[in-house]
């Protein structure tokens, strides 16, 4: 004897109140008895009716297959299924503190300008015998959070942040008897700057800020760089950048940075009055470290000032180490020991946290994570060609960094 035709309404019910349990092993243990316990009633004794296996068996299907969108990982069958996957993407959200921009540029105002000096309401001072000019400021790309390529971005022109650097340089003792050594250092390094055109502000180690670069113009300070705020990702900073670098060390022998008091002071006024003038968020206040990359090797860091110990709080600002970094959430590159040892030890909370969103965002594309790093990384290779043409290993570090 034939089975018996399946019930359509027991089997809308039984898939209905299926849909509504959450947890995926307990939706398929209530499948399968569903299953087996209406076999048990409808089917002859030592028969079990094949409808109810095969209704068992289409439900079991429907509930696996729904698994990995509940996080569980699924590794495709064929390689081939897993190398067509689409890059799926999903940006950490932003925390509002790290979002905040200085709404009231009426707090602070220039009070004077004559040729040599600027000062401004805060009490900022700004020196200008090393102003100069370079390339002015050209529209920049800003590429699609969710979706970065060559071919999704807006075009931009308006100064969105700041990156910190520090000079790196030689330090004398910062000593009372060291007047003249120190004068020196700082007359010395700011020709070369002057010179090189590496930073749009220097703040020497007795707090004065001397403009280099004028705001207009761009100062070669980023290379080849990444950084992201709440509309999008912003590639090679130089146009949409400023550069403030502190004449200093990232660490001294004691593993402790050592700007100065004046110099922290200073860079505050500045920071605010930049801010102020250009409605930049506190997000996009960050540390060289946190926006060098390196093509060559596709790691981050590829410069290292300000890896560690930058006065974020000290500035007025939120702690951006905490920030899920862009260089790794959004293309996929790496780190090593090498820089976790320029960070003094210690790994930034933004380093885990764009590692664990990476490796949701492998999950939602159902494929391993290294492979989605890959992926990741291509597309950063293809969206850089496609703006700048072939670059071999880190030939731009040379003049822009």
């Amino acid at each position: 004897m034939s089975a018996k035709t399946p019930n359509p309404l027991v089997a809308y019910t039984i898939e209905a109140r299926a849909a509504k349990i959450d947890d995926p092993v307990a939706r398929l243990r209530y499948l399968r008895q569903s299953a087996a316990l209406r076999a048990t009633k409808d089917a002859k004794p030592g028969r079990i009716a094949k409808w109810h296996w095969a209704l068992g068996a289409a439900f079991l299907l429907a509930g696996i297959a729904v698994l990995p969108m509940r996080g569980v990982f699924f590794q495709p069958a064929a390689a081939n299924t897993a190398s067509k996957a689409p890059i799926v993407r999903r940006p950490p959200k932003l925390d509002q503190a790290a979002l905040a921009k200085v709404a009231d540029n009426g707090k602070i105002w220039q009070v004077e300008s004559t040729r040599d000096y600027e000062e401004y309401s805060n009490g900022l001072r700004i020196e200008k015998k090393y102003a100069i000019g370079n390339r002015p400021r050209a529209g920049y790309r800003l590429f699609d959070r969710a979706n970065p390529s060559a071919t999704r971005f807006q075009m931009k022109n308006e100064i969105a942040g700041i990156v910190f650097h520090t000079t790196e340089s030689h330090m004398a003792p910062f000593h009372k008897d060291a007047n003249d050594s120190l004068r020196r250092a700082a007359r010395n390094l700011l020709a070369e700057v002057q010179i090189n055109r590496s930073y749009n502000y220097v703040i020497d180690r007795f707090g004065r800020v001397w403009r280099v670069v004028e705001e207009s113009d761009v100062a070669w300070h980023a290379g080849n760089s990444i950084w992201a705020d709440d509309s999008g990702i912003y590639v090679n900073l130089n146009d949409s950048f400023l550069g403030i670098s502190f004449e200093a060390q990232t660490y001294n022998e004691n593993k402790q940075a050592i700007a100065t008091d004046a110099q922290i002071h200073s860079a505050r006024l500045l920071t605010d009055m930049l801010r102020a003038k250009y409605k930049i968020a506190a997000l996009n206040c960050a540390t060289h470290a946190q926006v060098s990359v390196s093509m060559a090797s596709m790691g981050i860091g590829y410069h290292t000032d300000w890896a560690g110990n930058f006065p974020f709080a000290a500035l007025g600002l939120p702690d951006n180490y905490k920030l899920a970094l862009p260089a790794v959430w959004a293309f996929g590159f790496d780190y090593h020991q090498t820089f976790i040892d320029a960070t003094g030890g210690q790994p930034w909370p933004g380093l885990k946290l764009a590692e664990q969103n990476l490796q949701e965002q492998a999950a939602l594309a159902r494929i391993p994570a290294a492979q989605y790093k890959q992926k990741l990384q291509q597309s950063y290779k293809q969206l850089i060609t496609a703006l700048y043409g072939p670059i071999h290993g880190d030939e731009e570090q040379s003049n822009e960094s």
